[in-house]
């Protein structure tokens, strides 16, 4: 658990470089939409509970709503010129996660994992979320218990904050290539579909070309255990990601 802690700072602290300011996650480019992009392939999924669909203008605190265990999907959307940010925060106690942290215009799906055993994430109940905003905004919250995953080889290509999967993966060690042509944070990590793994594979800033292993080890402590999974991409430019041989 400690491991995973550093890994968050690490993440937490690297972000600010290549010109980013403390307060930015991603900067979105001005009046252009950030298309979410999906695998290619959908599995079986069954979402539970049902998606929770909020809209305004401006800055709005939301109502409580409940998460499970597993992982959260936020597809938000923004239309103005200035600071727009998300926070997950509970109802009781520490955990809160941020979601969105960008300038101008956005469209993108940031995850979490959900999950009460772990030092990072969100811990199962009550949420509400805080946004801050000076335009027009969306966002849909939703949940999915998959049992199913694409199968890999898969390649994926598309731009800002999205996801791939979910994808099974089988014990071993799996290669992941990746490129980035943003100027800032460009992240991929990895969640189990019960929210209780974790893996950061790539953490870099700016423009990125490069390959790295996927390690899934039977009852593994750290890292990821074979089964379902859901890959995260943190990027403001455009990114293609390729898992498999």
């Amino acid at each position: 658990m400690f491991i995973r802690l550093v890994v968050f700072v690490l993440i937490s602290v690297i972000a600010i470089g290549c010109g980013a300011t403390p307060t930015e996650k991603t900067d979105s480019t001005q009046g252009e939409s950030q298309p979410v992009v999906e695998s290619p392939k959908t599995t079986t999924a069954v979402p539970t509970p049902e998606p929770i669909s909020l809209s305004g203008t401006g800055d709005h605190l939301s109502s409580p709503f409940e998460l499970q265990q597993g992982v959260m999907l936020l597809h938000a959307t923004h239309n103005g010129s200035r600071n727009f940010a998300i926070k997950v925060l509970p109802e009781e106690g520490d955990g809160s996660e941020l979601s969105v942290n960008t300038i101008g215009a956005y469209e993108g799906t940031p995850a979490h994992p959900v999950n009460s055993g772990s030092y990072i994430g969100l811990k199962p109940g009550l949420h509400r979320l805080e946004i801050a905003a000076d335009g027009d905004w969306n966002a849909e919250i939703t949940q999915h218990f998959w049992t199913q995953g694409e199968t890999i080889p898969l390649s994926t290509s598309g731009r800002g904050d999205g996801i791939i999967g979910p994808v099974m993966f089988n014990a071993g060690t799996i290669p992941l290539k990746g490129t980035h042509d943003g100027s800032r944070n460009f992240a991929i990590e990895i969640f189990s579909a019960d929210g209780k793994d974790m893996d950061l594979v790539v953490n870099e800033i700016c423009e990125y070309q490069g390959s790295n292993a996927i390690r899934v080890q039977k009852n593994a402590i750290i890292g990821l255990s074979p089964g379902v999974h859901v890959v995260v991409v943190t990027a403001d430019g455009e990114w293609k990601v390729d898992i498999g041989d």
